[in-house]
């Protein structure tokens, strides 16, 4: 062999393509996508709900009472990570936490003060693990009606992290959906769009109690399908984005998982249609707050929001009072 050929060979050897043209840059997105999603899965069976989280023996009214806490304790929280300039999965880490303990704790269904206290607890510990600016022991109290020992916080902190098994990093429908994007990103037609429409979805299912023991992965999948059918005003998902999809997820294309996705897909669709006609009504009793002198273009108050650096927060919200 001579020295150029030697060498050559040596180079093709020590990057790993001999024989082959190294991979495009979106084809090697696509496999580190597809290997992340394995991990997500895997995750996601050690972080599921059992369907059967609440006991059979509570009645009606303190089912929808808990559902309708969880709701108002969403929207809460949503004002509470625009003022802190929260990420929004630091939203659905909350949630999965709070629910999680609830699934643990069923009795904080009957008891509307006990739940909020679990909520704002769930907040501090979902916030002091993703986010650089973490809520205080001072920040639930000021976020609470009520005031409570900074050592009685710290004990529910301990007492939910050992109910969830310390785990507090769940797979988020957005970490799901960020590698699904990932690996049919280049195949979608008028992608802001459904970018859009998908995440209108996800910022409503995250108020309903219905989708807590669903799967992250097939919610994504669910909201995916409304979108991208949405832009096309198709019926059915292109067959090569929907073979994608199901391949990405390990999912077997058959009729129970054709089943499962059409009953969330009618869900999601129906709870965005309610929420989108609550968020209307609001805007039409609140007025055109663009116009206000306290909000700027993006509707977002000019002065009072939370600074990182501030031992307290300024938040306060009469929403309290619903729960």
């Amino acid at each position: 062999m001579t020295t150029a050929s030697a060498n050559a060979s040596s180079n093709a050897s020590s990057t790993g393509v001999v024989g082959k043209r190294p991979l495009s840059t979106t084809t090697e997105s696509r496999f580190l996508s597809l290997d992340r999603l394995k991990g997500l899965l895997k995750q996601e069976e050690a972080y599921r709900i059992e369907s059967n989280y609440i006991p059979d023996e509570f009645p009606d009214h303190v089912v929808e009472e808990y559902a309708t806490w969880r709701y108002t304790m969403v929207d809460w929280f949503q004002k509470i990570m625009g003022s802190f300039q929260y990420q929004p999965e630091t939203m659905e880490v909350t949630m999965s936490i709070l629910d999680r303990y609830v699934a643990a704790k069923p009795e904080l269904m009957t008891h509307s003060k006990n739940y909020k206290f679990a909520a704002l607890t769930s907040l501090y510990v979902a916030a002091k693990m993703h986010e650089q600016c973490c809520l205080t022991p001072h920040h639930v109290n000021d976020l609470s009606t009520d005031t409570h020992p900074i050592a009685r916080i710290e004990q529910e902190e301990l007492e939910i992290l050992k109910a969830v098994g310390w785990r507090v990093n769940p797979p988020t429908p957005t970490a799901f959906s960020r590698e699904l994007f990932s690996i049919i990103s280049s195949d979608l037609i008028r992608k802001d769009e459904i970018i859009g429409i998908f995440r209108m979805q996800m910022s409503h299912m995250m108020f309903e109690e219905i989708f807590v023991t669903e799967k992250a992965s097939m919610l994504v999948l669910a909201a995916l399908y409304n979108a991208i059918t949405s832009v096309r005003k198709a019926e059915k998902m292109p067959k090569y984005l929907e073979l994608r999809l199901f391949s990405a997820l390990g999912l077997s294309k058959n009729e129970e998982a054709e089943e499962s996705i059409n009953k969330l897909r009618e869900f999601l669709l129906t709870v965005s249609l309610a929420r989108n006609s609550e968020e209307d009504d609001e805007e039409d009793e609140s007025g055109d707050d663009a116009n206000r002198d306290d909000v700027d273009e993006s509707g977002v108050k000019k002065e009072g929001s939370v600074e990182c650096s501030s031992p307290r927060t300024t938040v306060v919200s009469t929403i309290t009072s619903q729960i």
